[in-house]
């Protein structure tokens, strides 16, 4: 809020290999004009969102062969992580006052496909669903499933409210 500084992603590639690619999370300080590599890996970084208080940034590290994780840049420089066991498909951020954290975890499919061809005019798609989860802001559990069951797209907080907003999609299951 402040405009003191921000966050952003590089794509660098190896010398050795051009195949492998790595990604490194940079935090920019304006007042001393230093750059700083706070996270890197062999997959992406996504979602960056700043707590509205400006002290922690939380993001979506996606790395290149395991599930995606929720992690949190501590004041202190100390990276936290969200232990879930569900796999998390988008970061929304933080609510107006830091204290809560929003997520989409893709929901399982609970049985499998039985026919190839559905008396619905779009084809059934196996990770169509989404739940929404909310947790704590300082990450000590996964929080709670507050929505489940269609397509999550755009969620977002109230700049000023403790309210989420989102898009729901019906999607063949």
């Amino acid at each position: 809020k402040d405009d003191s500084r921000f966050a952003f992603v590089s794509r660098v590639a190896s010398d050795r290999q051009e195949a492998s690619i790595r990604h490194r999370l940079h935090q920019v300080e304006f007042a001393s004009r230093t750059i700083s590599t706070v996270d890197e890996s062999d997959g992406s970084f996504a979602d960056l969102y700043w707590s509205p208080d400006g002290r922690r940034l939380g993001f979506l590290k996606q790395p290149s062969q395991a599930a995606a994780s929720i992690r949190v840049l501590e004041p202190t420089g100390a990276i936290s992580d969200l232990a879930v066991s569900s796999t998390i498909r988008r970061f929304a951020g933080f609510d107006a006052q830091a204290r809560k954290l929003a997520y989409i975890a893709v929901q399982p499919m609970n049985r499998p496909v039985e026919s190839p061809w559905w008396a619905l005019l779009l084809m059934p798609d196996p990770s169509s669903r989404d739940s929404v989860w909310i947790a704590n802001a300082d990450l000590t559990n996964p929080g709670r499933e507050v929505f489940s069951g269609m397509r999550v797209t755009f969620p977002l907080w109230s700049p000023t409210e403790d309210r989420l907003s989102l898009w729901l999609t019906f999607m063949p299951h």
